[in-house]
């Protein structure tokens, strides 16, 4: 969660028990997004920063979280994160001319990749299963949009997807809550 100082926060349970809100600090102008890498003990949390830069700072047990790493780049809204393989990250996001972006990580990250189209609003990810995910996007003509679903063959560390655009049938996605980086308010035409 980003409090109103800027603050991204946590809340945990631990041993049975709620931990209270810890400010995590940094600035943040976008809700973070999180998630727990596939096949090790670690979570990963991305946010954009005040200067619309994408930020990025991990947690290991034992070791504790990171400090916040700067990716680069210039997004317009909030970062969206998966883990579709053991040791895998993709961040998505919106770009300042509007098209989806990733960048990845295996080892190190790589450059942002333009993905196509233009979006509005802040992206949503999911993994359906290891190696094959979804990114969900509000397209220009406010239609609910599978932006991308990628394909991974196991052991597989290259990018292997389709670059296609699919209209979900029906589908409006309502104003962006930039956020909330989740579509939760979806309603039928």
């Amino acid at each position: 969660m980003t409090g109103t100082d800027g603050a991204t926060y946590e809340y945990v349970l631990r041993d049975g028990s709620w931990s209270g809100w810890t400010s995590l600090g940094g600035l943040s102008s976008s809700a973070p997004a999180a998630i727990a890498r596939r096949g090790v003990d670690v979570l990963d949390l991305v946010t954009r920063g005040t200067n619309n830069a994408l930020y990025h700072r991990f947690y290991a047990p034992g070791k504790g979280w990171s400090p916040y790493g700067s990716l680069g780049g210039n997004l317009t809204a909030a970062p969206a994160i998966d883990s579709q393989d053991p040791g895998a990250l993709n961040i998505w996001h919106r770009g300042s001319d509007g098209q989806l972006f990733q960048i990845h990580w295996t080892g190190r990250w790589s450059p942002f990749l333009p993905q196509c189209g233009l979006l509005i609003g802040a992206p949503a990810v999911v993994d359906r299963q290891q190696n094959m995910l979804d990114v969900f996007v509000r397209g220009g003509n406010r239609t609910l949009g599978q932006r991308l679903r990628m394909n991974y063959p196991a052991g597989h560390r290259g990018r292997v997807y389709a670059r296609a655009y699919f209209t979900l049938k029906g589908l409006r996605a309502a104003a962006p809550q930039d956020r909330v980086p989740a579509l939760r308010h979806v309603r039928l035409a």
